[in-house]
């Protein structure tokens, strides 16, 4: 576990921005008809194999998009038509946001020019899913801010966050009809870092509201398909106990516990397309199974139960959207290392 740990804490500064566009969401009900799937990754430290891989959560159902790289933050586009990613070459190590569709075609790096800021981390999409989100990082990796990018340009737009100049990592999300922002802080008052709820041009600034006994600050922000409910985690210090996962409303308020006892190190939250049920990322119970493991809960916390991937999940993300049923998913795992030489 703590290794699973330092690698959380080694990649948050790999996080992501979602939509900050002012229109409306196309809710998914309301799209072409298809299935429900969930993105995830998977990894063997025995053979240092890593592939983006898709599950059905109500067969179980598994199909790899892509293996011979190393992956991270696997984002489905509202579309269901495209994913996002940071990936790392396995053999130069360099890592960089990847866009590729989700019938396995067309995979190419997100920017193909020398931005000021190297895009990194969980990258995230606008409602429509012609844009991409992203932090910057400078040539040390630290925060540079954040900015978004319409697919075939390269021209990214910096996203103003007026009044804040000290991130604490790349993480950012926003509401789905993209009027509110969450981002992380360092604040000088405060012992940990603090997660802000903004309007989407950064104006109104206010922390969330759900706070821990001892302080702890909340970790991550998850908003439900209609904006009006907040799953949170809690920052895991020593990770000696398990830490809760919350339901809130839109602004974190009024935070109740969800899944009595809760497994340990809950991270990578979703939401199911209806807003039904949620999943997230956490060892599983038993001890014959890989440590990380995908689970599924109702939204109210009820029939929390693991998917049983055969391989570990690592514990970088998950992403649940509908795949139209005119997306044919690729028969074979697409190559990394092939299609980008």
């Amino acid at each position: 576990m703590r290794q699973l740990r330092m690698t959380k804490r080694s990649l948050t500064i790999l996080l992501a921005l979602v939509c900050l566009m002012p229109s409306p969401t196309q809710p998914i009900s309301a799209q072409a008809a298809g299935r429900a799937w969930i993105a995830f990754v998977t990894v063997d430290y025995s053979t240092r194999e890593a592939t983006i891989s898709l599950v059905d959560p109500a067969s179980g159902k598994i199909i790899t998009l892509l293996k011979d790289g190393f992956f991270y933050y696997p984002m489905l586009s509202p579309d269901g038509k495209k994913i996002a990613f940071l990936g790392e070459h396995p053999r130069s190590r360099i890592q960089n946001v990847y866009v590729m569709n989700t019938d396995g075609t067309n995979l190419r790096l997100l920017l193909t020019g020398r931005p000021r800021y190297k895009p990194l981390g969980q990258v995230a999409w606008s409602p429509d899913s012609s844009e991409v989100f992203y932090g910057g990082a400078d040539g040390n990796r630290r925060t540079a801010g954040f900015f978004r990018v319409k697919l075939g340009s390269d021209m990214p737009e910096q996203v103003p966050l007026e009044g804040f100049t000290s991130f604490y990592s790349t993480w950012i999300t926003a509401s789905p009809d993209g009027s509110r922002v969450a981002f992380n802080v360092n604040l000088e008052d405060r012992p940990y870092h603090q997660i802000i709820i903004a309007n989407a041009d950064g104006s109104n600034p206010q922390p969330v509201s759900a706070t821990m006994p001892n302080g702890q600050s909340i970790d991550e922000l998850a908003w439900s398909p209609d904006g009006q409910q907040t799953l949170l985690t809690v920052l895991m210090l020593n990770a000696i106990e398990p830490q809760p996962l919350l339901l809130g409303d839109a602004n974190g308020a009024n935070a109740r516990q969800l899944i009595f006892p809760p497994p340990n190190y809950i991270n990578s939250l979703s939401w199911s397309p209806d807003g039904k049920q949620i999943a997230f990322l956490a060892p599983d119970k038993g001890d014959a199974k890989p440590d990380g493991e995908v689970w599924i809960a109702n939204a109210d916390g009820s029939k929390a139960h693991t998917l049983n991937i055969p391989i570990n999940v690592q514990y970088v993300g998950t992403s649940w959207r509908v795949i139209p049923d005119d997306v044919s998913l690729p028969a074979e795992p697409i190559s990394f290392l092939d299609a980008i030489q």
